[in-house]
């Protein structure tokens, strides 16, 4: 899945103290958020520039996900911290959006 995948880069980005490229995957992050909050809505997007309003404006995502995605994004000044946390918060509401779903993210016969 493409949310924890973004979410683990970011966890590894956190570790090499770059904040350039945190931002950037912090963007990566959102993006991954948005276009999940988009399927489970069932709603896709005509045109890129419309992508937040219409992400915004579903009714299956977490509350406060335009103050998170402007953490994320870099929109509102945040700190390191704040960006780990506002991450950690996404990823878990996401996960459990999904969850109450009844959409299975991970196979149950995982085979490594």
């Amino acid at each position: 899945m493409n949310l924890t995948e973004e979410m683990t880069v970011f966890q590894n980005t956190l570790l090499t103290d770059d904040p350039l490229v945190l931002k950037s995957r912090g963007v990566s992050l959102a993006q991954a958020a948005g276009d999940l909050v988009l399927l489970l809505n069932r709603r896709f997007v005509i045109t890129t520039s419309w992508f937040w309003k219409q992400v915004f404006e579903c009714t299956t995502r977490p509350v406060d996900l335009q103050e998170i995605v402007e953490v994320l994004m870099g929109v509102r000044p945040s700190s390191r911290e704040q960006l780990r946390r506002s991450a950690d918060k996404l990823y878990s509401e996401m996960m459990e959006i999904v969850a109450a779903s009844g959409v299975s993210l991970e196979a149950r016969d995982l085979i490594v």
